[in-house]
């Protein structure tokens, strides 16, 4: 008797564990938020053709573009004539601020970004509606007037200018404000502009190429040196590294100019066709 009792328990154990995995992993709500979980991650890592695989390429594209590179957690779910509609709230405060992704039957039937995204589809905001338009990629006059440049129409321009200390290989910024000043400012230009097309690019100077001369991969490592610190200081203030381009120095074929050696420029180079 006591055997049996055993055995009926087990039972009992086995079916209950059985249908709490079935309701945790397969029922169709808990499904669905996997699928858009793994949306959600393969377009901030920028990855278009995964987020493609899950079943629709629709928005595919400017959802992804709007996606990638941000954080994001899970802030609702709702269903709808068997969809399911997952809600996210990205955690910067850049534009759009939400995302949601429809599932139905285990694949994406919608994607969706914007500011006034409802639980459904017809709770949406207009602005919703607008974000998702195809949006112009090139800078305007008033991105640029940020950088206080006046060519609107240029594909490179110069943003700014770092320059380090005098002190032999420095990677210090001469007037520490004034060197965190430059980078806040470019950061913020970044964050007004980033769904525009374009490149950062750090450049510093060197003397006219030879590699057998120990000035010229001196001058060049250094060079390159400071200009990745100006990449680092960049991505933590919140500029995606994808976004910034390490060049060759430019080449002075004669002595630098006063302080040449020791600068780095930021430019600022347009893709938008």
């Amino acid at each position: 008797m006591k055997k049996l009792l055993f055995i009926i328990l087990g039972i009992i154990i086995v079916a209950g564990a059985g249908a709490a995995t079935y309701f945790m992993y397969f029922a169709p709500e808990p499904a669905a938020k996997r699928v858009a979980d793994n949306v959600m991650r393969a377009a901030s890592l920028n990855q278009l053709e995964q987020v493609r695989s899950f079943g629709t390429s629709e928005n595919a594209e400017s959802f992804t573009n709007a996606s990638s590179q941000r954080n994001f957690r899970h802030s609702g779910t709702a269903e709808e004539n068997g969809t399911f509609y997952i809600s996210y709230d990205f955690t910067d405060e850049q534009s759009p601020a939400k995302a949601r992704i429809g599932v139905a039957n285990g694949a994406v039937s919608l994607l969706s970004t914007g500011n006034q995204l409802g639980a459904l589809p017809q709770d949406d905001g207009e602005e919703a509606v607008a974000a998702e338009e195809e949006i112009d990629l090139c800078l305007t006059r008033e991105d640029l007037r940020f950088l206080d440049s006046r060519r609107p129409y240029a594909q490179n321009f110069r943003a700014a200018t770092m320059i380090f200390t005098t002190e032999p290989n420095s990677r210090n910024y001469e007037g520490e404000e004034n060197g965190q000043r430059i980078i806040n400012r470019v950061a913020n230009f970044y964050e007004r502009s980033y769904e525009k097309d374009y490149q950062i690019m750090l450049r510093g100077y060197g003397p006219e190429p030879d590699e057998y001369s120990e000035e010229y991969q001196t001058q060049v490592a250094l060079s390159q040196s400071r200009a990745t610190k100006i990449l680092e200081d960049l991505v933590e203030a919140g500029v995606t590294r994808d976004r910034i381009t390490v060049d060759s120095p430019r080449v002075y074929t004669q002595a630098p100019p006063a302080n040449n050696d020791r600068w780095i420029d930021i430019d600022i180079v347009s893709r938008c066709e």
